[in-house]
């Protein structure tokens, strides 16, 4: 995953994109004829250790119980091919292995954030349209902490994350701290009078949010299903369950549910020039 939402911590993006095409090149001819059409369930790749969002122990969490949701939609039985857990250097983003996706292993991928997510794989893959938009939040309820004005107080947050370079990036006075579990700690002993932590990790912490607040565009991003491009039946029923109103209030019902703060789909998400103009 990149740091501070560009490059790469541990491979040039160059490199990483020559390794992906080759990747690409290996496994698509494979995948192309296992269409979502000629299946008998919905098969969705989710970690397998990564609550809110999944959990294989419990088999629970926001993004099983909206592959659910879109199994009974589509009227067929659920499959899910469980993955380990990716290890996150951005919380941001997904840091997702894309090659069962692309084997055809699973038809989908859930909360993938964006193009910028899928860009190596040359156009094998595509998203369907945002069903939830993810922010960085701050807490607790009360903090006076606003992005268009200046703060007395300290911001505890995650070292070399976009919410770490954005903090920084507008004047506020910041403590880094390695993970989200630090960052209420340090709210709880005074160490920082708020915390900013990537909003669906709300759903693990017994914090509540600042509502009413407004992230800056580079703080945004809209999350999708990720499938492959040469599935085109895939995108048909995906994209028009996704825009039935009783799939929508669904999902709002189950953000809810899991604690993660019902945001988006927005306008305008984050992009590099988003940040570099903080």
């Amino acid at each position: 995953m990149p740091a501070l939402g560009t490059g790469s911590a541990f491979v040039a993006p160059a490199k990483r994109m020559n390794l992906r095409w080759i990747l690409v090149a290996a496994v698509c001819g494979a995948a192309a004829s296992l269409s979502w059409a000629s299946g008998p369930s919905l098969d969705v790749c989710l970690p397998e250790d990564a609550l809110p969002r999944a959990s294989r122990a419990t088999e629970q969490g926001f993004d099983i119980d909206v592959a659910r949701l879109l199994a009974k939609e589509l009227d067929r039985p659920l499959r899910v091919l469980w993955l380990p857990t990716p290890n996150l250097t951005d919380i941001e983003s997904s840091d997702t292995d894309y090659r069962p996706l692309l084997r055809g292993q699973c038809n989908l991928m859930m909360s993938v954030p964006g193009a910028s997510d899928i860009a190596d794989f040359g156009g094998a893959l595509t998203l369907s349209q945002p069903y939830y938009g993810a922010s960085w939040e701050v807490f607790p309820a009360d903090s006076s902490f606003n992005w268009q004005q200046p703060y007395d107080g300290k911001v505890a947050v995650r070292a070399h994350t976009v919410g770490h370079r954005a903090v920084h990036e507008l004047g506020f006075d910041w403590t880094m701290q390695p993970d989200n579990a630090s960052i209420v700690e340090a709210v709880e002993r005074g160490a920082a009078s708020a915390g900013l932590v990537w909003g669906p990790s709300l759903g693990s912490l017994d914090v509540e949010r600042k509502a009413n607040t407004e992230p800056p565009q580079a703080l945004r991003w809209n999350m999708h299903l990720a499938y492959r491009a040469d599935d085109g039946a895939m995108s048909s029923v995906i994209n028009t369950a996704l825009s039935s109103r009783g799939v929508q209030d669904a999902i709002a019902a189950l953000l809810k549910r899991h604690g993660i703060p019902e945001r988006g789909p927005f306008e305008t998400v984050h992009t590099t020039e988003a940040l570099n103009a903080l």
